[in-house]
């Protein structure tokens, strides 16, 4: 499943979430912790967890159909939080 096109609406939707619930450092530390991510290699980190200062993955889910449009769930196994990504339209 080739996810690239999704990646830069994932980070927008997760650095959104941190902004919400943390700190403008919790938001560099963040950025920091995904520019570490390796494409195709590591698991996307959970912001949730991240604040815990914990570090678990999380996992993406089947495309939904919302009243805004298609999304992508991506849930926690371990806080089982749930970030919602809105697709673009092709």
């Amino acid at each position: 499943m080739d996810m690239s096109r999704e990646m830069p609406g994932v980070f927008r939707t997760l650095e959104r979430w941190i902004l919400d619930n943390g700190s403008g450092a919790d938001v560099r530390h963040f950025e920091v912790r995904w520019g570490e991510v390796r494409p195709g290699k590591d698991a996307l980190p959970c912001p949730q967890c991240f604040l815990n200062g914990d570090d678990q993955p999380l996992a993406p889910m089947d495309i939904e159909e919302s009243p805004l449009g298609s999304v992508r769930p991506w849930i926690c196994s371990h806080c089982k939080e749930r970030y919602d990504v809105l697709l673009q339209q092709a």
